[in-house]
């Protein structure tokens, strides 16, 4: 997780552009392995709730989803460590 922030930075709202991933913005993700959709709005983790589909940025699928860019993929391994 470490190495996603070393990666972070700082950009104006109004600099963001319309199609990336950021905080409160909902974002729809596909597992390629399973062909299974998730829409999902990244939030602060005092606001996260799963059950209204606002996940943690300090989660691992929030780190990883946070700043991506429409059509990006990445490498993801499960907890059981499955790629």
């Amino acid at each position: 997780m470490l190495g996603e922030i070393d990666r972070a930075r700082i950009v104006p709202a109004a600099k963001l552009p319309s199609n990336m991933v950021a905080i409160g913005r909902a974002v729809t993700y596909r597992d390629e392995t399973t062909g299974q959709e998730k829409t999902v709005t990244p939030v602060f983790p005092e606001k996260a709730d799963i059950a209204c589909s606002r996940i943690s940025v300090l989660t691992p699928i929030g780190v990883a989803l946070i700043g991506l860019a429409e059509g990006a993929s990445l490498h993801w391994d499960t907890r059981d460590g499955k790629s």
